[in-house]
């Protein structure tokens, strides 16, 4: 290996070839995505050691201009992270160091891997959960205008499964929306611990300089300072695990809502169905129409509950300070937010395009759902409602099971709970309104990042987590 190439911490040793592939493990292939990212918080971190003097005005204005074009070589997917550099970092440095020499050696005055990595994680998930959330909101709103579409269509309301009592298409559908907007929450609670800058922290007991964390802050974009230098680097696996715990709780709710979906649109049911547009086929039974869309749904729920699993158990025994443990934190901790975003993804296709079969379920109200309702007219006259309950009872098992409610008297029933949050008063104004306040709250933030960002960088840097694709490796196309 050169000297040029050589690791950031090479000191002129020797390692063990097997080691070195051991260690560096899958980091290159993640730091492509953390590449853009890197870059920026270097230029606000160059911007800083210019303004405390330990680069010169020309050594600035150089590394500005050097990281401008890696920006622009990562935005087309030219910029290579080599075999003989152990991760993004380095290659980031290598190429700095190959255009502007001395002043590239610089760029890490002040700073350790340890704060650079969390840095570039901080900026690239505070785009995704900013970018998720407002994903959320337009799912949550996709079924409250579904909800308000169908408040008049009857249902059988179910509880184990069995018919319960009588309900609306609306009231189910509301019910999910609601739960993603409290979802939400937990993604702006994530959102606002991952919105601290940690530059300056070091490898977690600060540097001997007049490190100004807050000028870095602000160029950023960044809420403010993460202030104990040692929590910065404890905080690195905690927090992404909160991330993907927040993320997680959403993909829960969609597997509900798969769940109830793959139950109603089967044959012997009937309620929904999807196109043919979002159904796969069998390769041996041509008739099938196959809801994978929702069964994935399901199951990447389960995978990225057990990505927030991995990353705690990394995290939960180790001493305070950094440990390599943590580089296997960053896998789990990439991918769980790509099959998130993908599971609201395909919802928020689904959602819209479910066809709604009203005369099944009218069929489907049946008349024991009428039972409880039954009860509640004896209370009315008087009767006590555990009598009330009983004699509704015997009346059930004389007449026996069967039959069909009339839809109309099952809608009426529905209806006639009318108080706010039932079938007969969905309420969704009050979602509406909470719906408009997440996704305010999603502009405004987005907004003063975006702003923050473009500024430091110029318009490259508006995005960050949709770059073109790095490749690692001489000549090794992305995706090998």
């Amino acid at each position: 290996m050169s000297r040029e190439g050589a690791r950031l911490w090479d000191k002129g040793g020797h390692l063990d070839p097997t080691v070195e592939r051991f260690t560096v493990g899958e980091d290159r292939r993640h730091d492509r995505k953390l590449l853009k990212a890197d870059a920026i918080a270097s230029l606000a971190h160059a911007d800083m050691l210019g303004a405390i003097g330990i680069l010169a005005t020309g050594e600035l204005a150089a590394l500005r201009d050097a990281l401008q074009e890696a920006l622009a070589e990562i935005d087309a997917g030219r910029f290579r992270i080599g075999d003989d550099e152990e991760d993004g970092h380095s290659a980031l440095e290598r190429f700095l160091t190959r255009r502007v020499g001395d002043a590239g050696k610089k760029i890490h005055t002040g700073r350790s891997r340890n704060d650079q990595v969390i840095a570039a994680l901080r900026l690239y998930t505070r785009e995704w959960l900013l970018d998720f959330r407002a994903a959320v909101a337009d799912l949550a709103s996709a079924l409250l205008d579904f909800a308000g579409a169908h408040a008049r269509t009857p249902m059988a309301g179910r509880t184990h499964m069995q018919p319960a009592m009588p309900s609306t298409v609306g009231l189910w559908a509301a019910a999910f929306a609601e739960a993603l907007i409290d979802d939400a929450d937990l993604i702006a609670c994530a959102y606002r611990r991952n919105d601290r800058n940690p530059l300056g922290a070091a490898a977690g007991y600060g540097a001997p300089l007049p490190v100004d964390r807050a000028m870095v802050a602000a160029a950023l974009g960044f809420a403010g300072v993460q202030n104990n230098v040692l929590y910065v680097n404890t905080s690195r696996g905690a927090l992404e695990a909160q991330v993907v715990e927040a993320a997680g709780r959403v993909c829960g709710t969609l597997a509900r809502l798969a769940q109830d979906l793959l139950l109603f649109t089967l044959p012997e049911i009937g309620y929904f169905r999807l196109p043919e547009e979002l159904t796969t086929g069998s390769s041996i039974m041509p008739q099938k129409r196959n809801p994978d869309l929702l069964e994935l749904v399901r199951a990447k729920a389960a995978f990225v509950d057990g990505q927030a699993a991995i990353i705690r158990s990394i995290t939960h025994h180790l001493p305070s300070g950094y440990h390599r443990d943590l580089q296997q934190t960053k896998g789990p901790f990439l991918t769980a937010l790509e099959e998130a975003a993908g599971s609201v993804m395909v919802m928020r296709l689904a959602v819209p395009r479910l066809a709604v079969d009203a005369g099944r379920l009218r069929d489907g109200c049946t008349p024991e759902l009428m039972a409880t309702d039954r009860a509640y007219e004896l209370v009315a006259q008087g009767m006590p409602f555990r009598d009330a309950y009983r004699q509704v009872g015997a009346e059930l098992r004389e007449a026996g099971r069967g039959g069909r409610l009339h839809g109309q008297a099952a809608l009426a029933a529905a209806l006639a709970k009318d108080y706010p949050g039932a079938p007969g008063n969905l309420a969704l104004d009050g979602a509406r309104r909470e719906l408009r306040e997440l996704r305010d709250a999603v502009e405004s933030d987005r907004s003063a990042v975006t702003g923050a960002l473009v500024r430091l960088a110029g318009p490259a840097a508006a995005r960050l987590t949709d770059t073109g694709p790095a490749a690692s490796g001489p000549g090794v196309p992305d995706g090998r």
